[in-house]
């Protein structure tokens, strides 16, 4: 039986071999870097997209326990640039935003700290929703850091790719080809 302190080994799928030796090999400079237990690597999450999330324990400090995400998304179908730049403008405006530790721009592989498992949906209490006032309120006052960040630095939703007809023709064509 495994704990949170001591997860199983999972194998991790790779589309090809070339793919998990250059994993593989960021992986063990990471280790060597920030302390990282590469037989802790495990599916964190997944999205609707080609990117794939680890989760990784590390030993941080002074023997202090850590946890790391890696995020696997391959250069040639996705471009990690948008998330570093925009969270970059995020956390300059204050907000808590995942740390990015190391970015390997050739191989699509990015280190980040980990923020936890626990969504704000998770922890509120639905029997006592004025216990989650502190919580709303932060929650307001990241959308009011997000929009002051927008105007401070000029940023505008324009520089981003238009989600449109094409890219959700494109989006569904992914789902249906992992579906079948």
């Amino acid at each position: 039986m495994s704990t949170s302190s001591n997860p199983p080994q999972v194998k991790i799928d790779w589309p090809d071999t070339q793919r998990e030796a250059q994993f593989g090999r960021w992986l063990d400079q990471q280790a060597a870097n920030f302390g990282l237990i590469t037989t802790s690597l495990r599916p964190a999450s997944a999205d609707a997209s080609f990117r794939r999330y680890f989760r990784v324990d590390g030993v941080s400090g002074k023997d202090k326990r850590a946890s790391f995400i890696i995020m696997d998304a391959p250069p040639d179908k996705e471009n990690c640039e948008p998330f570093v730049r925009i969270a970059k403008l995020i956390g300059d405006c204050g907000l808590l935003v995942p740390q990015i530790l190391n970015w390997h721009v050739e191989n699509g592989f990015i280190l980040l700290n980990d923020l936890g498992q626990s969504t704000m949906m998770e922890i509120i209490d639905t029997s006592n929703p004025q216990a989650n006032m502190g919580l709303y309120l932060r929650a307001v006052d990241a959308l009011y850091c997000c929009k002051k960040v927008s105007r401070d630095t000029h940023y505008r939703p324009t520089t981003r790719p238009c989600y449109n007809t094409n890219s959700i023709y494109f989006q569904i064509g992914i789902s249906l080809s992992t579906v079948r």
